[in-house]
């Protein structure tokens, strides 16, 4: 059985999908043209990119410009999403759902609003796809810094640096200048440059004494390479390397920075020393801060703990630290807790284990509560170090040590 339409009726659907089409092309075309507007009124477009030290390089680069003279708004999405606003402060980024990075539109309106002259962004995209979008459809930075490139976020990313370097090659905008540290150079950077017809600059390895004179560099959380980028943009935009260094040396760190505090667990006399140095989230970062730790003498301390915080959505993770632990990463401590791992994925790791350190696991539960169980029947005092991933309980143990200790890098 057929059923004719009547010829009006056809028509009639045909106008209606027209006219929504017509709406749909108007509404995109007014998006393009405001954020056309928007991208004029702010003049210098800084975006970071790279696998770690992006918030942190981010930072730096929007307190020196700023330290220069410039009214520059920043955001940054690392342990905390936040924008800087042109006074130094900081706002939280409210996000009712996923991240998405269609919240660059609200941003690029806030900079325009605030009359910004410079924009500095972290890129919080993982995919080369939406890379491509956030930096070149975007914010269409005139700068582009690349931190590093490292292993994570293989199902996105890739499982090689040098895939991992195609998909954030993907960042590079047209006609922009790209700064990239000399050790992350591959050519897949140079390919891509030369397809956007953008230059690209090999930032140098810092200078090891002038790093270390530096006051900025007494910071724990500060790191020499990134301090050689950050300086690198900074004089690229006109500021004095003097004048920049003095900005950068009062730049406030991201919440899930590299830092330590003194603390007093239980009845005993002795302090212990609390470090966070979650937000590194896999073994090649963290091995670089293994040996700052090393060197500012934190290593010095006994007992040694560490505190391995894991993710149940990150197995791809869990699986580079069960290698990491294999091949002996935690061999400066004397005891490896786990916290978030799965019951048989910890006990084949404890069957497996021989000599140091010690494992045992602690289930997620309140901060108060873990530091209690795991320090408070040792009345010296010691070194207990947190890695892994900074959500959940790493995220709750920096604002207990916030709380209860005294900051001392």
């Amino acid at each position: 059985m057929f059923i004719i339409y009547p010829r009006r009726n056809g028509i009639k659907l045909l106008w209606l999908g027209l006219g929504c089409l017509i709406v749909l092309l108007a509404y995109l075309l007014w998006e393009r043209i405001s954020l056309d507007a928007y991208r004029r009124r702010i003049p210098l477009r800084v975006a970071v990119a790279g696998t770690r030290g992006k918030s942190s390089v981010a930072r730096l680069i929007a307190a020196g410009l700023r330290g220069s003279g410039r009214r520059v708004v920043a955001r940054t999405t690392g342990s905390r999403p936040v924008v800087i606003l042109p006074d130094g402060s900081e706002r939280e980024i409210e996000r009712p759902g996923p991240p998405s990075v269609l919240e660059g539109k609200k941003l690029l309106r806030l900079a325009r609003d605030l009359q910004a002259d410079t924009l500095v962004v972290e890129l919080m995209s993982i995919s080369p796809e939406y890379l491509a979008v956030e930096s070149g459809r975007l914010f269409k930075p005139s700068i582009l810094a690349v931190t590093n490139v490292r292993l994570d976020h293989p199902e996105a990313m890739g499982r090689t640096k040098e895939e991992i370097a195609g998909s954030l090659a993907a960042a590079i905008p047209r006609r922009a200048t790209v700064f990239i540290p000399g050790g992350e150079w591959r050519p897949v950077f140079r390919h891509r440059a030369a397809v956007a017809l953008a230059r690209l600059v090999k930032v140098r390895p810092p200078q090891k004494k002038r790093e270390c004179s530096a006051p900025q560099a007494r910071r724990l959380c500060d790191f020499p390479e990134n301090m050689a980028l950050a300086l690198t943009v900074t004089q690229a935009c006109g500021v004095r390397e003097a004048a920049a260094r003095r900005a950068m040396a009062q730049a406030s760190s991201d919440r899930g920075a590299l830092r330590a505090w003194k603390i007093r667990i239980g009845r005993g006399p002795g302090l212990w020393t609390c470090v966070s140095a979650f937000a590194a989230n896999e073994p090649e970062s963290t091995f670089v801060i293994l040996a700052k730790l090393k060197k500012a003498g934190f290593l010095k301390t006994r007992p040694r703990l560490a505190l391995l915080n894991l993710r149940a959505d990150r197995p791809d993770r869990s699986q580079q630290w069960l290698a990491a632990v294999r091949q002996g990463f935690f061999k400066d401590f004397d005891r490896l807790i786990f916290n978030g791992a799965p019951r048989a994925w910890f006990h084949r790791m404890s069957a497996r284990q021989g000599g140091k350190p010690e494992l045992s696991a602690v289930p997620a539960r309140k901060a108060e509560k873990v530091m209690d169980n795991l320090l408070g029947q040792e009345k010296r005092g010691g070194l207990l170090v947190g890695f892994g991933n900074f959500g959940g309980m790493g995220q709750d143990l920096v604002e207990f040590w916030e709380q209860r200790g005294k900051a001392c890098g």
